[in-house]
């Protein structure tokens, strides 16, 4: 009886999903007749209109704009091209063999697979769990039992939820928050750090939109010959801060570029410099 309920239960998920297989079938060739009507129409609109006179009172030559709108470059067949590159991209699996940051970034990724497609929340939480394998899968399986889960029932902020207390533990955000606290620097260039203080914010949600805060770190993790400089700016954007961080760390490669150039020709002069020079004789 177990059994036959389970094979009814995989019947059904393999039937949801051939259903938002075919509504993303019929979107995307809604989508490309849309695209390709909309060429047609601006090409017959482009072949059939005629130039207006210019207006003096609009103070722009319309002659001229319609000529520079008519040479703009045109693809044909680019929403067939663009359907059937998101017919070949798949969704990415997940084993369960990574935690904490593989974890992360398998949602992340079906966050943008589903991103171009139009699923339904209850579609997504379908498709997820079906891209688990694995250790992924057969704690999923167990996960369902013991709470009765119907994943044919549930949104994928709902899965996620379930997903994250497994996978992505509160001790993982702990860890990066920490992390994220801690971040110098050091011998990273500028770009290197900033790259990683990027990585890391999306850990602590509650300064993404506390820009201050977030010039105030970035700044005080600097190198102090790049940190004092930037601060001396009083930058008021993140943008600001990083281009100004960029530039200063550049001049002081420049200046020891160059200390270092002075230094071998001090340490290595010329032969000519070092040869003995002739005596001459008094006649």
């Amino acid at each position: 009886m177990l059994h036959l309920k389970e094979k009814r239960r995989t019947t059904q998920k393999l039937d949801e999903i051939l259903a938002a297989l075919l509504d993303t079938r019929d979107h995307l060739a809604v989508l490309e007749q849309q695209v390709m009507g909309n060429e047609e129409d601006e090409e017959a609109d482009n072949n059939n209109q005629q130039p207006p006179e210019d207006n003096p009172d609009m103070g722009v030559d319309v002659n001229a704009e319609m000529h520079l709108s008519n040479q703009k470059t045109k693809r044909p067949g680019l929403a067939a091209e663009l359907t059937n590159d998101i017919k070949r991209i798949s969704p990415p699996k997940y084993d369960g063999t990574t935690l904490g940051d593989g974890a992360e970034n398998w949602l992340s990724k079906m966050e943008k697979y589903f991103a171009i497609r139009n699923f339904s929340e209850e579609t997504k939480a379908i498709w997820g769990a079906y891209q688990l394998s694995h250790e992924a899968s057969s704690w999923w399986d167990s996960r369902k039992a013991e709470l009765n889960i119907d994943e044919t029932n549930i949104t994928w902020d709902q899965f996620k939820g379930y997903f994250r207390q497994r996978w992505l533990p509160q001790l993982f955000y702990d860890q990066k928050m920490t992390e994220f606290q801690n971040l110098a620097q050091g011998k990273l260039t500028v770009t290197e750090y900033w790259e990683r203080f990027t990585k890391l914010l999306k850990y602590v949600p509650q300064y993404q939109t506390d820009e201050k805060f977030r010039i105030r770190k970035f700044i005080m993790g600097l190198n102090p010959v790049i940190g004092g400089e930037v601060d001396v700016h009083s930058p008021t954007t993140m943008e600001g801060v990083v281009e100004k961080a960029i530039r200063q760390e550049q001049k002081l490669k420049a200046i020891s570029a160059h200390k270092e150039e002075v230094r071998k020709k001090t340490a290595n002069p010329s032969s000519t410099s070092l040869a003995p020079k002739k005596r001459t004789v008094e006649k």
